[in-house]
């Protein structure tokens, strides 16, 4: 049976599943209330890409652009970082100036996993990251 161990009660058992499953809900539940869709309904602009402060109401936003939306770019190797550099020059190019009452920057994440001789072993065991975490649903 799977148990959860909580400070002061000791081992009380635990549906991994029915708490992934809330999770989950939580989740998408948080989205919807953040999603692009529904901030543009409430009349909120997005833009993604690079910002650079102007002034208290104005910034330039750069980024490159493929098919209207933006490129999601992971660099794994010293050609990919050339090729990254040279798509970050372009998007230098195709920059605007944008306007505004008030700016909210939203950076987001993404794991860093570090490498095996920074954390060596790391390559040999599964971890999980903020990515995969919320998808576990048996107990480790």
């Amino acid at each position: 049976q799977n148990h959860a161990r909580i400070a002061g009660a000791g081992a009380v058992p635990a549906d991994i599943a029915a708490l992934a499953e809330r999770v989950q809900h939580i989740i998408a539940q948080v989205y919807a209330e953040e999603a692009p869709e529904r901030l543009q309904s409430d009349g909120i602009d997005i833009h993604l890409g690079e910002l650079t402060f102007i002034d208290a109401h104005h910034a330039e936003l750069s980024h490159a652009q493929r098919d209207g939306r933006a490129e999601e770019e992971h660099a794994f190797s010293a050609g990919a970082k050339l090729e990254r550099a040279a798509r970050d020059e372009a998007a230098k190019r195709k920059s605007k100036t944008v306007s505004f009452q008030a700016c909210i920057v939203c950076t987001g994440s993404e794991p860093l996993v570090p490498s095996s001789s920074a954390l060596p072993g790391l390559d040999s065991v599964a971890y999980h990251t903020n990515e995969t975490i919320f998808s576990i649903s048996r107990p480790l």
